[in-house]
């Protein structure tokens, strides 16, 4: 089953040229506005403060989170304020998650964590910190993979039965 989150990420940010004026919307997939409520408020702030400073116009929007209408904007001026602002939106979206915001977010103990983990179910990527003499490392999920597991309950649901039966056979 193919979800929004699955296809590849298409610009968060969009700009639309209008009679007189052009708009630059921000909208977010519903499966991470579905999953990831606060990144999405914090995005929609670092938005608006930048428009804001910007001169822009907030407009009423119906199919995107935020929109803005810009006027009298140097082209040279307003592709560096997109490229920034688009990039900055993406960071903020699709930052990679830590165990504990996976596990909050999906509700599942640390250990269906660990174990979905080294059974493959849940991809990891692995980020290695160092901090003076000693290193860690610390395990991420992609944003992602886990605003789709958040809208499939039913998947984790069966991935539990599935454990239980194993530990507990007949």
């Amino acid at each position: 089953m193919m979800t929004e989150c699955d296809q590849s990420r298409g610009p968060l940010l969009s700009l639309v040229r209008c009679r007189d004026c052009l708009v630059i919307r921000l909208a977010v997939p519903a499966c991470i506005a579905y999953a990831f409520p606060s990144r999405v408020k914090t995005a929609s702030r670092m938005f608006r403060k930048v428009m804001r400073r910007h001169s822009g116009v907030r407009c009423p929007t119906e199919s995107a989170l935020e929109a803005y209408r810009v006027n009298n904007m140097p082209s040279a001026e307003l592709r560096t304020m997109y490229d920034r602002l688009e990039r900055t939106t993406r960071n903020i979206i699709y930052a990679p998650l830590g165990p504990k915001a996976v596990e909050e977010t999906l509700e599942i103990s640390p250990a269906e964590r660990i174990r979905w983990s080294k059974d493959g179910r849940l991809t990891t990527k692995k980020s290695v910190c160092s901090r003076g003499r000693g290193s860690f490392a610390l395990t991420l999920y992609s944003a992602e993979m886990i605003a789709n597991l958040k809208q499939q309950s039913k998947l984790l649901a069966s991935w539990r039965q599935e454990d239980n039966r194993k530990c507990h056979p007949k």
